[in-house]
């Protein structure tokens, strides 16, 4: 209790209150901690660090940090409550060596200057920046939910319309923010969250770190130009990304984007474990997803051109595209011959979820003008019948033969 006063996390008032409904008697710290926790005075990770000892690190500037909600580049991301507006945000608090110089600190106030000007449905929504101590922090909008590489791992494989709906969404995010002037020159699979289902069982995809992706130059290394590792994710990544005397321009997030849609719908980047350089060797999306509709293979290919020149002309379009594949017959898995759905495989992992089509679809895939046959039934209805209508009939002879005979 000494620890929770220092800590300055409930008001001596509250406190009272608690207490009252909390009695200490025989209890133990962890006994007194767990009912804390439990009506939502504390967080248990507030909780652990009080058991812990440690009083401070609960409070930035406004916000009272509840719960860490994951590491990013350069730094953890934590879910946090402005204290005066009682408003739950996400905090993006930088470690210090990522804002050691004027120079780093001057390009994060830049970064977030941009992404301020964002405001799209899809478009995770920044509301501050500011600085307490040494350490500087982004305050941004909390979007309940996970990354898209954890939901695609924990979904897949994905419906193609699913696919094609949340890769749609992060279309329309890119386009609000091209038509703004602002490339975000980072996108993977870690910079796009997926929400928990709408009562539809509707998801919202949203992208986040517009403007942060810049960075990632004030963080290269001096001696080789290159990206720093911490926030690129090279599979991701378009060819002239890593020319340094190459600006970034729509073109280059649009090849992200067919990165994406290649790990929506097969759960792999298209380079697979295969070096950047090696990317003009790599298999088509067809290959690991068989059975995908002509249009959307088109569009993978199309997105992931070598040349920034030959992939599409906006993300606006791209969205249209995907917006017809998801209503129209594109987003429907063409349907193999004896390869079974996850809702007809009993014990599946991925009950309720389509699945990659088998060894039966590969061979399709792979001689498309051999469509496999139906096994021959040993028995036909039909021929049931008339087998059948044979004895009827052959018993009805040899019955008026004996009677012929008789009469006679």
């Amino acid at each position: 209790m000494d620890a929770v006063r220092r800590s300055g996390l409930i008001g001596e008032t509250q406190l009272d209150r608690a207490l009252s409904k909390v009695s200490t008697d025989r209890s133990t710290a962890d006994d007194v901690a767990r009912r804390f926790v439990a009506h939502g005075w504390l967080t248990a990770f507030q909780a652990k660090r009080l058991l812990a000892g440690k009083t401070d690190g609960f409070h930035l500037g406004p916000y009272e940090m509840l719960e860490p909600l994951g590491e990013t580049g350069g730094g953890k991301v934590y879910r946090a409550r402005h204290r005066a507006m009682n408003r739950i945000v996400a905090i993006k608090l930088l470690t210090p060596d990522r804002t050691r110089s004027d120079t780093l600190r001057t390009a994060f106030h830049e970064a977030t200057h941009t992404a301020v000007k964002l405001l799209h449905p899809n478009i995770v929504a920044t509301f501050d920046a500011n600085q307490c101590g040494e350490r500087m922090y982004a305050v941004l909008e909390f979007v309940p939910g996970r990354d898209l590489a954890t939901f695609v791992h924990e979904h897949s494989p994905l419906l193609v319309r699913t696919a094609c709906a949340l890769a749609r969404q992060v279309a329309l995010a890119l386009a609000h923010a091209h038509e703004c002037g602002i490339v975000h020159g980072q996108l993977n699979p870690d910079n796009v969250l997926v929400g928990e289902p709408d009562a539809a069982g509707n998801r919202t995809a949203k992208v986040l770190n517009f403007g942060f992706g810049r960075l990632a130059t004030h963080y290269a290394n001096d001696a080789t130009r290159q990206l720093d590792g911490a926030l690129a994710v090279a599979e991701y990544l378009a060819p002239e990304t890593f020319d340094p005397d190459r600006p970034t321009t729509p073109a280059t997030d649009l090849f992200s984007l067919g990165c994406l849609l290649h790990f929506l719908l097969t759960a792999r980047p298209p380079c697979g474990d295969r070096p950047v350089h090696q990317f003009a060797n790599r298999l088509g999306v067809e290959h690991w997803r068989p059975g995908l509709a002509s249009e959307l293979i088109e569009l993978v290919m199309g997105l992931l051109a070598q040349d920034p020149a030959n992939r599409p002309a906006s993300a606006r379009s791209v969205a249209d595209r995907l917006e017809r594949l998801v209503h129209g017959r594109g987003g429907e898995e063409l349907r193999f011959p004896g390869t079974p759905t996850s809702e007809e495989r009993p014990g599946s992992a991925f009950a309720g979820l389509d699945t990659v089509p088998e060894l039966a679809a590969i061979a399709t895939a792979e001689f498309p003008n051999t469509i496999p046959k139906r096994r021959r039934e040993p028995w036909s209805a039909a021929g049931a019948y008339v087998l059948a209508g044979s004895v009827i009939l052959a018993t009805g002879a040899a019955i008026a033969l004996v009677l012929r005979a008789v009469v006679r």
